[in-house]
């Protein structure tokens, strides 16, 4: 037993101490490199290594391949030792030379037009232009430019000067030919003040929206300055909450601005609410503040329960504050069809049946007609489970969707006029 219990201690021993072994480098490679270079970290005991740096510097990722191997990326990156740390501790080797990206320098091969105005567009063309930070005519900086691709810039003019046109990205320079600067008559103030920009199209002083955030535009001619009342001075913003917003357009050249166009945003955060017919009414669920019921798509009420008494397609609308009405799922259609052949007498049937709750009773009339009619339900016993208003409705075929929820055997009585018709409905 004492030998056991000794081989075991000894085999625990071995285990705490092989959990908590410190890593060991052996070598890496690549000796130098750059963000991105990914180096092999060769050594042992890396199977649960925590964390790999280059200098001061961490990975920008790694992985353990096996217990003495480790891929790692290099990310921002220093000069120095290369550290893998693991719960038993750490361990470091050699020295690691970090190399610093240099930008490729940015070139310009031509530019159009070779003139131009405060707020004239002038496409820039060369290679190495994706990481331009500035743009200048004559040494004036341009009013605002747009980087297409990497060889492709969009500029505009600003206040401007005849003279060099030039790109500038992390820290080198690039120029190219002369720009003639026709400096703008300043008369053209009365047509930017005269003139009133439009928000994405939208012509109402209200305007609805769904989306967690939406992204909108001004339309705003050839002028190139903008003012939003968010503080943004960019073609567009983003709007993500309830808020009125305006933005101006111009020219800060001239210092003139036009008239602000201006458009409440509401986020409509309302769900589509469901038709829910029992009783010969209609409801909505979940329930709303306010409700607009449309029969045939005309404005028919605005009570919060409906009673059925015509023939035509119901929709409903739903708002919490009558700004924004939210279209319900589906529509609910009371409809006059051809459904069941047609009779030369007074013909009731019950679909479907046996039922499991819903179904629908479907009247035929001998010939087209307005009909008054009642519906009467009774259970077994002759207790009254259901009975309708009085419904006036036109057609030769008639179908009215009703439900009863507890099984049994009913029977369903319809007067229509003077006339009584009723069938046996199974509900299962």
């Amino acid at each position: 037993m004492k030998l056991y219990s000794a081989l075991m201690l000894g085999l625990l021993a071995q285990g705490l101490q092989a959990q908590t072994s410190p890593p060991d480098i052996r070598r890496f490679e690549p000796a130098t490199g750059t963000s991105g270079t990914q180096v092999m970290i060769v050594g042992k005991n890396f199977g649960n290594a925590t964390k790999v740096r280059f200098g001061s510097v961490l990975a920008a990722s790694f992985t353990i391949v096996n217990d003495s191997l480790i891929k790692a990326t290099v990310g921002t990156g220093a000069s120095g030792v290369i550290q893998v740390n693991n719960p038993g501790g750490e361990d470091t080797l050699g020295y690691f030379t970090f190399v610093q990206q240099q930008a490729a320098k940015p070139e310009i091969r031509k530019f159009e037009p070779k003139s131009g105005t405060t707020g004239t567009k002038v496409v820039i063309t060369g290679k190495n232009l994706k990481l331009v930070k500035a743009v200048k005519f004559g040494g004036i900086a341009a009013a605002s430019f747009q980087v297409l691709n990497d060889t492709t810039v969009a500029a505009y003019v600003g206040e401007g000067a005849s003279g060099l046109v030039m790109v500038q990205s992390e820290g080198l320079v690039a120029s190219l030919g002369t720009f003639e600067f026709i400096r703008p008559v300043l008369s053209n103030c009365d047509v930017i003040r005269a003139f009133q920009p439009i928000i994405s199209e939208i012509r109402t002083d209200v305007h609805c929206f769904r989306d967690s955030m939406i992204k909108v535009r001004v339309s705003n001619g050839e002028f190139r300055s903008y003012i939003w009342s968010n503080g943004d001075t960019t073609p567009y913003t983003y709007v993500r909450n309830t808020q009125t917003l305006m933005v101006k357009v111009g020219s800060s050249a001239l210092g003139c601005f036009s008239k602000s166009a201006t458009v409440k945003f509401v986020r409509n955060t309302r769900t589509p609410s469901e038709i829910v017919y029992r009783d010969s009414t209609l409801r909505v669920r979940p329930p709303a503040p306010y409700t607009r019921w449309y029969v045939n798509g005309q404005l028919f009420s605005t009570d919060s329960v409906l009673r059925t008494r015509k023939v035509g397609v119901y929709s409903v609308e739903t708002s919490d504050d009558k700004v924004c009405w939210t279209p319900g799922v589906r529509k609910f259609e009371l409809s006059v069809g051809t459904l069941v052949k047609p009779e030369d007498s007074l013909f009731m049937k019950l679909y479907p049946n046996p039922s499991t709750g819903p179904f629908s009773v479907a009247i035929v009339l001998p010939t087209v007609r307005t009909a008054k009619i009642l519906i009467t339900i009774t259970n077994a016993s002759g207790s009254v489970v259901y009975k309708s208003p009085q419904m006036t409705l036109t057609g030769r075929e008639l179908h009215i969707p009703l439900q009863i929820s507890q099984k049994g055997i009913y029977r369903v009585e319809a007067k229509v006029n003077d006339k009584i018709i009723s069938r046996t409905l199974f509900i299962q």
